[in-house]
């Protein structure tokens, strides 16, 4: 499957706000345009947990501040398989 840290931090950031843990989400996504500041899903994930939660939007967000930033919302789609006898 591959990626980036980045993209990895990002991701679980995601499954976290997902579950509705938009703090700890917020940490991952900060983690991410940390580890790359070009990441635009990072980055519009951070800004939009931050405004959420009230925070301070981080330096690492607002990094590449002249590039738009698009929010993009993960769709993960998961199959059950079933066992059948």
């Amino acid at each position: 499957m591959g990626g980036t840290p980045a993209e990895a931090k990002n991701n679980l950031g995601f499954a976290y706000e997902r579950r509705g843990d938009l703090g700890h989400a917020f940490d991952l996504y900060k983690e991410a345009t940390e580890l790359d500041p070009k990441s635009s899903h990072a980055r519009s994930n951070l800004v939009h947990a931050a405004q959420v939660l009230g925070r301070e939007v981080p330096a690492s967000a607002e990094a590449s501040a002249s590039e738009p930033v698009e929010v993009v919302v993960p769709t993960h789609t998961t199959t059950k398989q079933e066992n059948t006898p």
